[in-house]
């Protein structure tokens, strides 16, 4: 995951680099992007609204790792449709590459989500199993010292 977000970077980076070099911002084209960042796509507001309300931890990190796969395709689709918009252009060359370059990167990665994500899933609910059982078992020790305390409290007087 590390190594993907310094992949983001870089790939803004190179669409920085490109915009300035093709004019943006010369013509009034810069990003549209707050704090150095691209827009990211999201779920549906309601749906992101009854998965956090709903949901528990471990089973919102795998809702997470599902819309990281979603997001990462987006991407992709993205990237597939200016190299393809600057093809029929007839375009700069180097900015086709920077674009080809960054869909590889965000395919390998969307790929690398959708083989692990079953295995992330099955961690995560593993997790919070093995904590409900934990949790319950605590739940339990503490009524039975609470039972204990209150009977030697009521034997005694």
């Amino acid at each position: 995951m590390r190594h993907h977000l310094e992949q983001t970077k870089e790939q803004q980076e190179r669409i920085r680099e490109r915009i300035k070099a093709l004019g943006g911002r010369e013509l009034g084209m810069e990003p549209t992007y707050e704090k150095g960042e691209l827009p990211i796509p999201e779920p549906p507001k309601q749906l992101k609204m009854m998965i956090e309300s709903t949901s528990s931890e471990k089973e919102r990190e795998v809702w997470e790792s599902l819309n990281d796969l979603i997001i990462e395709r987006a991407e992709a689709i993205m990237y597939k449709g200016g190299i393809q918009a600057l093809e029929l252009l007839k375009a700069d060359k180097k900015t086709v590459k920077a674009l080809e370059r960054n869909l590889k990167e965000e395919e390998s990665f969307g790929n690398w989500l959708e083989k692990n994500n079953p295995r992330i899933a099955k961690r995560l609910m593993t997790m919070q199993i093995e904590e409900k059982k934990k949790y319950g078992k605590k739940k339990k020790v503490i009524k039975d010292e609470k039972e204990a305390i209150s009977t030697t409290v009521t034997a005694s007087t």
